[in-house]
């Protein structure tokens, strides 16, 4: 172990992944082999020394820094193409920079899952990222869990930011101006991505439910955990979705209710300085 330090550097996450992946196989294989116990190989001091060596807090640090730079350059605007360090070099670990490949990916879910808005298809992205075969560790699940329920959370704030810009936007416009701008259309995509993002996250969570160990079909009390906990993350997209459907019903029914009351207020002021009653 002294002699292959690299081998144990989370800095170089495609690595580190492979190389912890390997571990784990040949310690199987050797604890089945020789017919040994989990509980007098865990108290072993070789292995509690290898095991130690393998820091997978920052190997998930870096992963996550990787998923959230995704979210937050795209908040930003920032072009995801921006090199920002290289892992094949040699040189000192660096994390490991937003790539081109990365809108084609987010472009391929929009369409496959028929979402409308960058935040949605993005944030699909974000959680299929976190349980991909080459970044997913067992040893590291229940972190992955928790940054997924985090980019839930990110969606949400995100979507409803953007639903309040947008109501906000629209209704310093005029009837006829709101009726036409292309905020309308960008509310009802909200509206259609809040809906579609339930399905695709309790689909996501069922995936996950396959790949770690204790969570499937035999463990209900499990899923249905977890599903419960996307459909907190989530819940307060219905009060945002309803804004929206709010705001929308309101300014297409704007232009005809307000003829209708300037022609009422008109008769009735006619009416106002006679003996007669307005009809």
């Amino acid at each position: 172990m002294e002699h292959l330090p690299l081998v144990f550097v989370p800095g170089m996450p495609e690595r580190f992944h492979k190389n912890y992946r390997e571990a784990c196989v040949f310690v199987s294989e050797f604890s089945h082999m020789f017919s040994l116990s989990n509980d007098s190989l865990m108290v072993d001091p070789v292995y509690v020394e290898f095991s130690r060596k393998w820091q997978l807090s920052a190997y998930f640090s870096i992963q996550k820094k990787h998923v959230i730079a995704v979210l937050e350059d795209f908040e930003r605007g920032k072009p995801l193409d921006a090199a920002r360090g290289s892992e094949s070099n040699g040189t000192r670990p660096s994390t490991p920079a937003p790539k081109p490949q990365v809108e084609q990916d987010v472009l391929q879910i929009k369409h496959r899952e028929g979402l409308l808005t960058e935040h949605a298809a993005r944030a699909v992205w974000a959680i299929q990222q976190c349980w991909t075969s080459n970044v997913y560790l067992e040893a590291l699940a229940a972190k992955f869990w928790q940054l997924s329920i985090q980019i839930l959370l990110w969606y949400q704030q995100a979507a409803s930011q953007c639903v309040q810009q947008l109501i906000q936007s629209n209704a310093s416009k005029s009837s006829a101006q709101a009726l036409e701008s292309h905020e309308l259309d960008e509310l009802l995509h909200h509206m259609h991505d809040m809906f579609a993002m339930r399905e695709v996250a309790m689909e996501q969570t069922r995936a996950i439910c396959r790949v770690v160990p204790g969570t499937d079909n035999g463990s209900c009390g499990i899923s249905a955990g977890l599903e419960s906990a996307v459909g907190q993350a989530l819940a307060p997209l219905d009060d945002t979705s309803n804004k929206a459907a709010d705001h929308i019903s309101s300014t297409i029914t704007a232009p005809s209710t307000t003829t209708l009351a300037s022609h009422l207020r008109r008769t009735t002021s006619q009416f106002r300085h006679t003996n007669r009653p307005p009809p």
